[in-house]
């Protein structure tokens, strides 16, 4: 959304009394209606990212409350294994010797 390349928005009210209280509220916001909606645009992204930082705060806390810490401090570098299943071990790759042949 530019000058070059405006955003358009075309939106039909079911009566008059809406009508004249949205010219109201552009008019308090400074008689600019490009204005009002890039400020409700603008708002709308701040409260989301406000909402987001919120939730990933909350979900960080609660990671943090669960943690193990006793399998934290044995950790040796592997992935640990799902519900208790042994691993294989991987099987070594080729070597790639025959490339440079």
């Amino acid at each position: 959304m530019t000058a070059q390349d405006p955003l358009h928005v075309f939106f039909r009210l079911p009566d008059e009394r809406l009508a004249r209280h949205l010219d109201r509220m552009i008019h308090d916001a400074g008689g600019d209606p490009d204005r009002w909606l890039a400020d409700i645009i603008e708002a709308d992204q701040d409260r989301c990212r406000a909402e987001v930082q919120a939730r990933l705060a909350a979900l960080a806390e609660k990671v943090s409350a669960h943690i193990d810490r006793d399998a934290v401090a044995a950790w040796d570098g592997k992935a640990p294994p799902i519900d208790g299943e042994v691993r294989r071990p991987r099987r070594p790759r080729p070597s790639s010797e025959w490339r440079t042949r």
